[in-house]
């Protein structure tokens, strides 16, 4: 966690020299039925984080900016909101939001314009991605669940719509 704290203060203090720091992207549906994934590149001293987040099995990708939307002026963002939108390569669009709650990890939600909604955790240190990775894999397979993509299924009539019932 020491090592993790010091990138965290590298990241804010030194972005010149970095161009920005790398950070990732590790979360699931909030059903717990799907992973999504991703990188982005944190610039501190814009307060915007550009990322692309990917869905294991599924054909698109998503990349999107975020801004701050609310500064708590405190060490390291502690308390900051981050907000913006983000674009798919199948078309669908949505919005994301997080907060950040430790230097150099944050959490947030997104969600698509078809109502599917992703529970995230962001973090600059790639022991902590790859952790939590195992972790909701695990979780995703013991749901017993398959993803249910609420853009597919749109185009479908509700089942009690049918005159013969």
């Amino acid at each position: 966690m020491k090592r993790f704290r010091i990138l965290g203060i590298l990241c804010l203090f030194v972005p010149a020299a970095l161009s920005g720091c790398k950070g990732y992207v590790i979360g699931h549906s909030a059903d717990l039925t799907k992973l999504v994934e991703g990188e982005g590149i944190i610039d501190p001293m814009r307060g915007t984080i550009k990322y692309d987040a990917r869905f294991p099995g599924l054909t698109f990708t998503c990349s999107g900016l975020m801004e701050t939307v609310h500064n708590t002026h405190a060490f390291g963002g502690l308390g900051n909101k981050l907000g913006g939108k983000f674009n798919c390569t199948d078309g669908r669009k949505g919005s994301a939001e997080m907060t950040i709650f430790e230097v150099g990890e944050a959490k947030g939600t997104g969600k698509d314009e078809c109502g599917n909604v992703f529970q995230f955790y962001a973090t600059i240190d790639e022991a902590t991605f790859e952790e939590l990775k195992q972790e909701y894999l695990q979780k995703i397979k013991a749901s017993g669940r398959e993803f249910i993509d609420k853009c597919e299924v749109q185009g479908e009539a509700p089942a009690h719509t049918d005159p013969l019932i």
